[in-house]
């Protein structure tokens, strides 16, 4: 049986209805989800800011330190030859050379 998002978004309301406390426990991985579930817990939180805590990636850090570098490349390589090449960052001058005598 498919069941669609608005059907799963309905569920997941009615399950906030029923009487008592609500638990939604957060699963780190997915063995401890297949073991959560079989314990008969209809839904699951999203595990993904736990598994990157575990693991202590920080993917808006990443993300950042990855988008200041490349700037700062550009700002370098603009500032020493007065222009930036994305080229020069997939092969090197000698490989391009080397493709144009091909």
């Amino acid at each position: 049986m498919t069941t669609n998002q608005r059907d799963r978004g309905a569920h997941f309301r009615a399950l906030h209805q029923e009487p008592g406390a609500f638990v939604i426990p957060n699963p780190w991985d997915a063995g401890s989800a297949r073991i959560l579930a079989s314990l008969g817990f209809e839904a699951l939180a999203t595990p993904s800011a736990a598994a990157a805590g575990a693991r202590r990636i920080s993917l808006a850090a990443s993300l950042h330190r990855a988008a200041m570098t490349g700037m700062l490349d550009a700002a370098r390589e603009v500032k020493e030859h007065g222009t930036f090449s994305y080229l020069d960052r997939i092969m090197t001058s000698q490989e391009w050379s080397r493709l144009g005598q091909l």
